[in-house]
Parts: C-alpha cells; structure tokens; sequence
C-alpha cells in the first residue's frame, strides 16, 4: 500500500512568493521534454505530440505562444493572469481587502471574482446573488467529521436567510451566502478543521470519489480511503496548492472503486482505477476519457494497463501530465480528455502516458477483475449491519444534497451521540451515518430530524422507475443559475444543484424527483430512464401532480398525449401534449436517444425561474 510518505517525491518543492524574491531574479523557461517514440506506429504526426504548455518561474505551467491561437476566453483569462497566485502569493488577501465597486472598475479584477476565484473552490453568483460566492470544498471520498461540520454551519449560520449548504454529486461540500472580505478568515479556518477548497473548481482535478462505505461494508473489494487521500493530497500538494495540474484544458474526474455495486460511478470519470490482480498482486485496471455534458455523454473506456496500488499517484500524475501537455484549448465543448483520446486513438494516447510514468513502462491490463459483472446494486439508504459486529450505518435521504445550518449542527451531533463522529457523503447527495451501536439505532431513527426531514427510508417501489441499474432517482434540474453548465462551469458546474429558490415548490414534488442534482449535468442521463428539466421563461404557479402515476413512476408517456397529472393548475396554464424531440433538434443526447418534451407548458415554477420536464429512455 502506498503510504503518504510516497507523495514527497510528486509534490512540488515549497516555493518563496515572487514579490519576495529579488527583483533581479531572470525569468526561467523551461519546457516540456518528452522523448520521441515512433509516433507513426499509432498513426499520429510527431509534431502533434509536442508539449503544448511549458514550466514557468514559480512552478506555473503556461500555454506556449504558438498555441493561442484560437483559444477559448478561459484559456486568456489565465494568460493574463495567473490563478494559483491568488493563493500561492497570497494575493486573494489584497483581492479580499477591495470594494465590490473597485473589483468591477477594472478588468483583471473582474476576472479574478468571476474567473479566478473558482481556481480556489469560489463561485460567485453575480447574476442572482451579486457579491455573494458558494465555496466547494475538497473532501475526499465524502469523508467528513462532526467537527468539520459544525464550521461549516457555523460559517452557514453567520449569512442567515443567505446561507446555506449542498452535498454534491462528488461526495463534497459546498457552502453558500459567502462574502468575499470573510474568506481569508474562512480558508484558515478551513486549515484548521483538515479541510481544504483549493482546486475544486475550474480546469482542475475535482473531488475524488470512494465508495462511500469504505471500511465498513461487510462486501467491500477494498477500502477506497487510503487511495482518494493520497489522491486528493497529491492533487493538491497537501492542501498548500498544486500548479503543475492547475492549468489542465478542463476539469477532470477521478475515482477509485471499491464495491460490486459501482456507487462511485466509474463510466462517468475522466480516470477510474478497477480494482484487479495479476500475478497475485492487487492493483487497478483503469478505465479513462468518462464524462457527460450537454453537447455529449461519453463512457469511459479501458486504457489496457493494470497498475499495482504503489503505482495509484504515478499513473495518476501520467494522465494528467499527458492531458495537460497535449490538450486542446479552443472550443470548451471539445477539450474534456475524451475528446484528446478520439483525436489521438487509445493507444497513441497509452503510449503518452507510459512515456511520463517514472520507469517509462505500463503493464497491460490484467483479465483477473475483482468488480462482479452480475451483481443486483444494493440500497445504502435506512439501516444496514456494517461488517464490524454489533455496528450499523444509517443512510438518509437529502431532497437535492440541500442542508441549512440547522440540519448540519444536528447530524453533526447524531454522528457524536450515536456514531463515531463521522458522516458519509454520496454522490446521489445523500448523508450515511456509520459506527451505529446496534442498541441505539431505535432511538436514532426516532430522532426528529430523521422522522421530519431526512428520511431513512428509501422511496417507496411504486415510485422507482423500472429498470434502473443505478440508485433509483429521476433527476429534476431547474434554477439555472446554480448549475450554468458544462462549459463554463458557473457555479454548478460540477455539481449543479437546484437553488435555494426552489425549495418551496421542491417539497410539493414527489419524493424521487426532488432527489437529484439540476442545472445542465442532469445525471438522469447516466440511468436507463430519467427525466430532466430545463428552464424556460414565464411566470406561473406549480401545476397539479394529483394523478401523476405515470410521469412519477419514470414510464414513459405516450407520443401526442397528455401528461396525466399535470392538467392546468393555478394560474391556468394548459399542459399541453406530449411530442417526441426528432434527431438531432436541439440539445440532443448522444446516439439521437428518445426525448421527450412538454410542448408548450410550464411545470414547475419556483419564484425564480419556470421549468419544463422531459424523460428518456436508453436505447
């Protein structure tokens, strides 16, 4: 296993801030330099495998002049200026120190809240909550402790009706209601609980996931814990900020699986390390290029290399170097990893990788996987014996990952009074409490916050769409200013998560449908049935779902029919038919699946913004 300690050798040595050395001092250039292979044996002209990024004084890596021709507004942004100096040159203490007023009279400063900031996990949220950021937290494998909770409400609780917190879709926290001038105080006291938000937003490495039952699941392949913390720490040089992998062509998914059951969701990540032996050692096969945006969803696809777990950080640091050298920077929609991989084919891009491992060398995957194929995924949720006797974890439903600070002090106290003082997060935005005495898990499920507002009990059946080989949960997306999307990450891009708006409306939804994450990620795409929303504009009241069995259920409605259940409600607004989406109109996704739309009708409406639902089904 390797430990710690390994990460000496990947971290960067500690840097004295630019403005502190000698003004003398000459900048320092150095290139890229990989060895040339046969590049013609995988079909790809040398030149293309050329480094298109080169180290800088400061550890920065920087675009090369030759390249920008033709890149995205992001790609200039961090030209002009760069990112990780806000933190590794302290520069978010002057930023913090300024007026909204004199941030907006000048350009770069713009850029820096609106840009920059998301470099250091902040968002900010000019359009609806101008001057206020949601922060992103890195928290590997959403792992978290009762301590960590309770700052994390306490800095909540400090913004009031302002405030507020969402479990993400990668197993992380994110706080929201957060002025600037408090975010130096914020980040320190974020180091003191052994927490960190530096790299979780923007063309980084986000948050990597485990199986949230790491440790204590009775048939767990192997504890994902140790794997994720070291990734996590490498990622981001032991929470001190980490430029060699900063300046990536987009953000980047991680996660390394550890259950029969696939709760980490490996097909969806950039990198997912299998667990596998060969030759009576235990290690990963991998799987690379997942992802899913609204101009494409892409599975992940087999690298043919197995690694041993010593070799966890150096392939992992491989990748990346090769994504960051080779990448393209001009159409956001276009520079994901997959994307690379297309143009290079599997192997060229193999070939990459193995170059910029230490020894130079790969093995090739190995047939021995350890994940059973045939395996019915099982519900985390209520109450389950761990594989420790006498101990039992108790997963909770959390209607869209939403918490005030309210509900975070008191899970924080349930993980003292009954647990270990710890909490588990999920990427469907759940929250597992684990080390439960079994003699207490009556008196737990008694509580009022389990009995009021996170239930234990997973949705009833009838309410689950059939067929569904991942957790049963149709995602409801709206509030689009909470999740802008894949390419510009604005704020929910990662995790785009319904907004605070919504929340009335939300509670009068059916229970499945208010359990996922909006804005435009819509995981329903990641389920053989789903169903999504997207806003439109108008006002209007939330329409009736009095006979709603079959759009709640998840079965498809009938082409040219109406929605049953969702007839006119208040306002008076018709609900119109049913018609299917023809290939290729509009945002489509990928293969021309069936869609199907609400014509001319309003859904939801929360106070903000209206929403119109449509499902799929997978072909």
């Amino acid at each position: 296993m390797a430990s710690s300690t390994s990460l000496q050798h990947f971290a960067p040595p500690a840097r004295t801030s630019p403005r502190r050395e000698s003004a003398r001092r000459r900048l320092t250039v150095t290139a890229a330099v990989i060895p040339a292979t046969e590049a013609a044996t995988a079909g790809v002209a040398e030149e293309r495998l050329e480094p298109r990024v080169e180290e800088r004084e400061g550890g920065y890596w920087v675009l090369k002049e030759k390249y920008r021709e033709g890149i995205n507004p992001q790609e200039k942004v961090k030209l002009a200026k760069e990112p990780m100096s806000l933190v590794l040159e302290d520069g978010i203490r002057e930023l913090a120190a300024k007026s909204m007023e004199e941030i907006d009279a000048t350009k770069v400063h713009k850029d820096d809240i609106d840009v920059r900031l998301k470099w250091l996990g902040l968002f900010h949220r000019r359009k609806h909550q101008y001057g206020r950021f949601m922060m992103r937290l890195k928290l590997p494998n959403g792992v978290t402790t009762s301590e960590q909770t309770r700052y994390l409400a306490s800095v909540v609780e400090g913004y009031g009706e302002d405030g507020c917190a969402d479990v993400t879709t990668r197993q992380n926290w994110q706080i929201r209601g957060v002025t600037l001038p408090d975010v130096p105080a914020i980040m320190q006291g974020l180091g003191r609980v052994g927490l960190t938000s530096l790299q979780s937003g923007m063309d980084n490495v986000r948050n990597p996931v485990g199986n949230p039952l790491a440790g204590i699941d009775p048939h767990e392949i192997v504890d994902t814990r140790p794997y994720t913390n070291l990734l996590s720490a490498f990622v981001t040089a032991n929470s001190r900020g980490n430029p060699a992998v900063t300046n990536l062509p987009r953000k980047w998914n991680v996660c390394v699986v550890g259950s029969h059951d696939l709760y980490e969701h490996p097909h969806i990540n950039d990198l997912a390390y299998m667990p596998a032996m060969k030759d009576g050692r235990f290690g990963f096969n991998l799987l690379v290029g997942g992802f899913f945006s609204p101009k494409r969803c892409a599975e992940a696809v087999p690298l043919d290399a197995w690694v041993p777990s010593d070799d966890v950080i150096p392939v992992c640091k491989a990748i990346l170097e090769a994504y960051r050298d080779l990448g393209t920077r001009g159409n956001r929609q276009k520079t994901r990893m997959m994307w690379l991989i297309d143009e290079l084919g599997i192997e060229a891009f193999r070939s990459e990788v193995e170059r910029r491992m230490p020894q130079e060398l790969l093995e090739r995957a190995s047939a021995e996987e350890l994940v059973q194929k045939e395996w019915e995924r099982r519900d985390y949720l209520g109450v389950h014996p761990q594989k420790q006797p006498g101990l039992s974890f108790v997963g909770l439903h959390i209607p869209v990952g939403r918490v005030q600070a309210s509900d975070m002090f008191e899970l924080a106290r349930l993980a003292d009074e009954y647990g270990s003082g710890e909490l588990r997060l999920t990427v469907e935005q759940n929250v597992i409490i684990p080390n439960v005495d079994d003699a207490r898990v009556e008196a737990l499920l008694d509580e009022p916050l389990l009995k009021e507002r996170f239930s234990p009990e997973p949705p009833p059946a009838d309410e689950r769409a059939g067929g569904m080989h991942r957790e049963p949960v149709l995602r409801a997306g709206h509030h689009r200013d909470e999740g802008e999307g894949d390419a510009g990450d604005g704020g929910g891009g990662e995790e785009g998560v319904v907004g605070a708006s919504g929340e009335d409306a939300l509670d009068r939804l059916p229970e499945h449908l208010r359990a996922g994450a909006g804005g435009r990620h819509r995981l329903h795409g990641v389920y053989d049935q789903g169903c999504g929303g997207e806003g439109v504009r108008g006002g209007g009241h939330l329409l009736g779902w009095e006979n709603r069995e079959r759009l709640a259920s998840g079965r498809p409605a009938q082409e040219g029919g109406a929605v049953q259940g969702l007839g006119a409600g208040g306002g008076g607004h018709p609900c119109g038919a049913l018609r299917r989406r023809p290939q290729g109109e509009g945002r489509g996704r990928r293969g021309g699946a069936a869609r199907w739309k609400l014509r001319d009708s309003i859904v939801l409406v929360t106070r903000r913004c209206s929403v119109i639902f449509h499902s799929h089904r997978k072909r």
